[in-house]
């Protein structure tokens, strides 16, 4: 059962007509097929908080409270830990890359794509084993 959303509809309101997709697009990418609710709703929490958008992750952390009743406390405290990641991932990356030779640097993207894949991984199966579906 999908998970109501008056809070992220309050705020896809507020959107100008020019982000005609982006209205079209903001819930039909959480109504997915592949994922439970409880882990794209927390992707997409972990991903608001990481791009600091916190009008959309306030309503995606209050619609997910009342959506998913007694797992949702695990599937945020889950999605903030997953944002932190995504976040020093992005840091320390950025900042290998400044401080090294031109070898060291194609290393460091290299690694970077890689360890994005694996925080993306960990931050999926986390949300699995807490409010999702088991793998």
């Amino acid at each position: 059962m999908p998970i109501a959303a008056p809070a992220l509809d309050a705020l896809r309101e507020t959107l100008p007509e020019e982000f005609k997709d982006t209205k079209l697009n903001l819930s039909s990418v959480l109504s997915g097929e592949n994922l439970s609710d409880a882990q794209a709703w927390g992707i997409a929490l972990a991903a608001a908080r990481f791009l600091r958008a916190p009008q959309l992750a306030t309503a995606l952390q209050s619609d997910l409270a009342a959506g998913l009743g007694d797992t949702a406390p695990a599937v945020i405290s889950d999605a903030t830990a997953a944002a932190g990641l995504m976040a020093m991932n992005t840091v320390y990356y950025r900042f290998s890359r400044q401080n090294s030779q031109p070898a060291r640097a194609a290393q460091a993207r290299l690694m970077s794509s890689k360890s994005t894949a694996v925080v993306a991984g960990l931050a999926i199966r986390c949300i699995r084993r807490r409010g999702g579906r088991e793998a």
